[in-house]
């Protein structure tokens, strides 16, 4: 069976309630990448994230080369002299980068990114990688707390 797991947005984060990031759910099937961790402005929220905040690595930094020289990467997506589209970069690359990580696994790990930003939606589907709203992410997390047992 594929685990699904989730790469989280700066947008996403500001739309995600406190508890809703410090849940059980989020704390194990979340990922945010430094990138996004460091765009947050909310202390509270950046305390509930930095569990689940993730350093960058070598082969996040090649696949964040590999998409500034495609094809899919333009103005609209990356602007670093406004500061625009740092983290949709990294977001899709880390995505690329988990995936590729477990090529050779069987039972592989399904990462969704969950962005309402409409040209990081845009990057992420011309390289394959699926992408949820924040509101269809916050309806898994309901359905998910409905299956957990009562305590």
């Amino acid at each position: 069976m594929n685990d699904k797991r989730y790469l989280l947005d700066t947008v996403s984060v500001t739309r995600i309630s406190l508890d809703v990031l410090m849940s059980d759910f989020v704390q194990e099937k979340c990922v945010v990448p430094a990138e996004v961790y460091y765009e947050v402005g909310s202390a509270g929220k950046r305390e509930a994230i930095q569990r689940i905040a993730e350093a960058p690595s070598a082969s996040l930094f090649g696949k964040v080369r590999d998409l500034l020289l495609s094809a899919g990467v333009n103005n609209q997506v990356l602007d670093l002299y406004q500061n625009q589209g740092n983290g949709d970069i990294i977001l899709v690359a880390t995505a690329l980068s988990k995936e590729e990580s477990e090529e050779l696994s069987l039972f592989k790990t399904k990462w969704t990114i969950v962005s309402d930003d409409k040209n990081l939606q845009d990057l992420a589907q011309i390289n394959q990688i699926l992408v949820i709203s924040t509101e269809a992410f916050k309806e898994r997390l309901r359905k998910h707390q409905h299956q957990l047992p009562a305590s």
